[in-house]
């Protein structure tokens, strides 16, 4: 008996050896080749994907032997398995080479050229990435992080305008086919970052997909502790020690996160499930230099928490279907968050365009809610001015900034776009009404509505998507022989009917108007305001993520107009 045992003890460590010799030869074969591992490869024990998270090290060919030296796991809860960390230096080990997913091709040049415009156009609306780093780096990090870089930029790339429909497709099943492996990465984060802020075109709000990442993308940063960058062990199972780069860059990227998600509530009118009072949003980043938070993402983060005390303090009553507290108690608040408004606007000292503009439409969403309060509360016409004078502003400054050649609406995020139209459907709301228009300037208001309606056809990327529909929109609506038909001719015709959709209700109301009153017909395509040559149409995004870009853009599954 104990000669068996001490045979098969002997055998074991020999086995124990050889393994140890086979692993030491296949990590210098590693370390002398080339290193990545194509990221859309499905998981399995015997590959490692840098954007995959923690995996178990296996050899090829060794999984037998090694199945040997583990008990039979049916009597086992858990198998130990060793883990790595998942943090992973984005740091350039292999040659720049094209790129290829599925029928799309890039070349060495063109993916330096994307990256160029990237960095140059649409980073600095939210600077939360390193500019240094090279896209050899960035495709071996994560994967779906050089694809999202490439989306975006791709949006008006001149060299090749299919580009982009060609990407939509096989970045979204990438998107879906990353979300579902688990545990996930700080690179599969920062992707939906960017896809939120610059989605793929639709042409229906039914299939806008922004809303429903932005909550996939929160919920994996808190899972991956990117909320918590002081305390990263509490969310892995080995010891992390962060460099000051590396919690720099968890904290941009957290912070990013917040913007983005919040950024896209306000825009689709919807709410906010997380707390914008983090105190990881104010720690301080201890790191020098790039991986410092940029200023523009700190003046961010005021913005959106302005945003949020605003949604917080009027439309949290929870005995009201729509949620809004009576108007009685909204006129002390509306002082009170008027004061915010004017600290937060004190601090905008040497801020970036983008953010001015982001500034002007935090004003716009306080005052937007004026629009439900009752026509005979004390003070509602003075209200309803300061609104007119609000939303006016907001179009004003952001066609300032356009003419100046800042190409504020072929660049800014998606969610800038949905925040700047409020303001014009509220102009043409204000000035319909026959009460006010005599109260207005109604010349100056219309060229303003004339010059926002061009500005969201500069906006649009693809025929047909939802700038250009609601752009045709609003010109139906200027075009009105009978403008009472949609302002009416008392205070009262102000209300609107659609009161759950936050400060953007009037977008939603005047829409249901339109298609209760006005149906399918839209401007002629050669009408004078048609001033974009567009590359492509939305019906080349057809299916994306599942649905059908044909869809009509306010058309939900059982429901009818009104």
């Amino acid at each position: 008996m104990s000669l068996t045992m001490v045979r098969t003890s002997h055998e074991l460590e020999k086995e124990v050896r050889d393994l140890r010799d086979k692993l030491s030869k296949y990590e210098d074969g590693q370390n002398g080749s080339e290193s990545g591992v194509n990221a859309s490869q499905m998981r399995s024990p015997s590959t490692y994907t840098p954007d995959s998270g923690p995996a178990p090290i296996l050899v090829a060919g060794e999984a037998a032997a090694t199945t040997a030296l583990i008990p039979d796991t049916a009597a086992l809860t858990t198998v130990p398995s060793i883990e790595l960390p998942q943090e992973m230096p984005l740091v350039n080990t292999s040659k720049p080479k094209p790129r290829t997913m599925g029928s799309v091709q890039l070349s060495v040049q063109e993916i330096d050229e994307l990256f160029r415009i990237f960095f140059r156009d649409y980073h600095p609306h939210l600077p939360f990435l390193d500019p240094e780093i090279h896209p050899s780096a960035y495709f071996e990090s994560c994967e779906l992080l050089f694809w999202a870089i490439v989306s975006v930029a791709a949006r008006r790339f001149q060299h090749n305008p299919t580009l982009l429909p060609q990407l939509s497709r096989h970045v979204s099943d990438l998107v879906w086919n990353k979300v579902r492996i688990l545990p996930s990465s700080k690179g599969i984060v920062q992707s939906l970052v960017l896809l939120c802020s610059w989605p793929f075109p639709t042409s229906s709000t039914a299939t806008d997909t922004t809303y429903l990442l932005s909550g996939v993308m929160m919920q994996i940063g808190i899972q991956l502790g990117l909320n918590r960058p002081t305390t990263p062990e509490d969310f892995t199972k080995f010891t992390v020690n962060l460099t000051p780069y590396e919690y720099a860059e968890r904290v941009r990227t957290w912070a990013a996160c917040c913007i983005a998600a919040h950024s896209v509530s306000v825009g689709c009118g919807l709410s906010f499930s997380h707390h914008m009072n983090d105190w990881c949003l104010g720690v301080p980043v201890v790191a020098a230099g790039p991986s410092e938070m940029h200023e523009s993402l700190k003046y961010q983060l005021r913005i959106e928490k302005f945003h949020n005390r605003v949604t917080q303090a009027l439309s949290m009553n929870p005995t009201d279907t729509a949620g809004l507290l009576p108007t009685r108690e909204r006129l002390p608040l509306y002082k009170v968050l008027e004061q915010d408004f004017y600290e937060l606007e004190t601090q905008a000292i040497n801020i970036s365009v983008a953010n001015k503009c982001r500034l002007y439409a935090a004003r716009t969403h306080l005052h937007a809610f004026t629009l439900f309060d009752e026509a005979d509360s004390p003070g509602f016409e003075d209200r309803i001015i300061k609104l007119y004078e609000s939303a006016y502003s907001q179009i004003e400054h952001v066609l300032e900034c356009d003419q100046q050649g800042r190409r504020v609406f072929e660049t800014y995020p998606f969610y800038s776009y949905q925040q700047f139209v409020a303001a014009p459907f509220i102009l043409l709301k204000i000035l319909s009404n026959s009460h006010f228009k005599r109260l207005l300037d109604e010349a100056a208001g219309r060229k303003v509505l004339n010059s926002s309606i061009s500005a969201l056809r500069r906006s649009s990327v693809a025929n047909n998507d939802l700038p250009g529909r609601l752009s045709d929109v609003l010109a139906y609506f200027v075009t009105l022989s009978n403008p009472e038909a949609f302002g009416g001719t008392t205070p009262s015709d102000l209300s609107l009917s659609v009161r759950t959709r936050l400060s953007h209700s009037i977008v939603y109301d005047s829409l249901w108007i339109w298609r209760r009153n006005f149906g399918r017909t839209l401007v002629p395509q050669d009408d004078p305001f048609d001033v974009v040559p567009q590359f492509m149409d939305v019906e080349d995004f057809d299916h994306i993520f599942g649905f059908d870009a044909s869809a009509d853009f306010f058309t939900w599954p059982g429901t009818t107009p009104r």
